[in-house]
């Protein structure tokens, strides 16, 4: 059971990860195609993508099995 929790918490961080960077991405396509300069894309990029190595999410260890037995 432990295992299957761990693997659910790091497919879930991949998830969130994977959600994260397709964001970034169509925000910047979407950026140029509304004819913002391709600059202030690659820093709406940049911004995003720090945010995300800064989020919580990297500091919380991996689930581990949380259930006591009794």
């Amino acid at each position: 059971m432990d295992n299957s929790i761990s693997a659910l918490s790091v497919i879930w961080r991949v998830a969130h990860v994977a959600e994260f960077l397709v964001t970034a991405v169509l925000a910047s396509f979407l950026s140029i195609l509304s004819g913002l300069n391709r600059a202030v894309a690659i820093l709406s990029v940049v911004e995003r993508v720090e945010w995300l190595l800064r989020s919580p999410i990297w500091c919380r260890p991996l689930a581990r099995n949380n259930f006591h037995s009794t």
